[in-house]
């Protein structure tokens, strides 16, 4: 392959960043049956910004948030998530059985863990959130 025909490729796929991540994110929300909005504002070597994103559904979601902003690290293995920035988040859960439930985000979880809910070890910053718990009997 030329140099001509490589610097081609990189410009076509850059280019094409945007359908490329929304394809990602859709078929990853789709695999696990979580329906879900967003908008995608920007896609960067280091970043990733959605916006106006509702998880679950429309009338009742388990998830909203204004902004997300997903910044990237680069290692041996490749890229992997160094931080998440987010604001504006609203996040629904409730005690199911004595376990906490948040709707369709559940679908991410093992479902033959046993484990108790925990959040990924990673750095994240969140200005304006909240969270509601309903008790369901």
């Amino acid at each position: 392959m030329t140099a001509g025909a490589v610097a081609a490729l990189a410009a076509a796929t850059w280019l094409a960043r945007e359908p490329i991540a929304d394809e990602f994110i859709r078929s990853q929300l789709e695999s696990r049956a979580v329906p879900a909005q967003y908008r995608i504002d920007a896609i960067g070597f280091r970043s990733e910004r959605l916006s106006n994103i509702v998880i679950g559904d429309p009338a009742r979601p388990d998830l909203t948030a204004a902004t997300v902003e997903v910044l990237l690290g680069y290692g041996l293995a490749g890229p992997y998530v160094s931080e998440i920035r987010a604001e504006g988040v609203r996040l629904h859960g409730r005690f199911v059985d004595g376990r906490l439930s948040f709707g369709v985000l559940d679908r991410f979880r093992d479902p033959e863990s046993t484990d108790p809910f925990a959040l990924p070890d990673m750095a994240v910053i969140l200005r304006d959130a909240r969270a509601r718990r309903d008790a369901v009997g």
